[in-house]
């Protein structure tokens, strides 16, 4: 009778170490959740303008993935590098900017040691309407709800250039642009402030206040 209650209790852990390690394979097996992304095929300088050769389609787990990426290829396209990015880096919208660099008519009035930065203003806010090119205006960071990042204002920027929403420069001397929508402003800022903008992008939105 001991014998059989020993079979039948050793069978019995047989079984619960059997289900116990089938349960840590299917876990250690499972795949986690992937999504695509762009990354660059090679690496490529600050300031070069992006083709779609130099971007691929890869799969990364979303565990992993940073803020800023996309899947779209007009996301990038056309638009020209802030900064060195290396071969198989997920390609980031804060690192992209549309101002062609060699457009002299803007880098020719920016100070030493500033750079160039692109903001989206909200188009249905009548001040987005009143910005000049070479106006000065003061730029408020205004975080999405449950963002950690905080508010900030960053006073007196120039204002470099206007991309309307033909994606031309809008020039305030020719009336056939006037009545279009800016889509991008270009700001003259210094290299901190232009971080301070490029971590800010995807967790808020940007308030234009006009100078006097």
């Amino acid at each position: 009778m001991k014998k059989i209650t020993v079979i039948i209790v050793t069978g019995i852990l047989a079984v619960v170490l059997t289900v116990i390690q089938i349960n840590i394979v299917q876990n250690a097996t499972k795949k986690e959740e992937y999504s695509k992304v762009l990354a660059f095929t090679r690496s490529l300088e600050a300031n070069e303008e992006i083709s779609k050769d130099m971007l691929e389609t890869i799969e990364v787990p979303l565990s992993l993935l940073p803020a800023g990426y996309s899947s779209l290829l007009e996301d990038f396209t056309g638009n020209y590098l802030t900064r060195v990015v290396y071969e198989g880096e997920i390609a980031l919208l804060q690192d992209v900017t549309p101002v062609n660099p060699d457009d002299s008519g803007i880098l020719r009035k920016t100070q030493e040691d500033n750079v160039l930065i692109s903001i989206k203003p909200d188009p249905e806010k009548a001040v987005a309407w009143q910005i000049q090119q070479e106006q000065t205006v003061n730029v408020l960071f205004v975080p999405h709800r449950n963002e950690e990042m905080k508010s900030f204002c960053l006073e007196c920027i120039r204002v470099a250039g206007i991309i309307n929403e033909k994606f031309t420069w809008s020039d305030d001397t020719d009336s056939s642009e006037s009545d279009t929508k800016p889509v991008y402003l270009i700001l003259e800022v210094t290299s901190e402030e232009a971080e301070m903008i490029a971590s800010a992008r995807q967790s808020g939105s940007f308030e234009l206040i006009l100078k006097d």
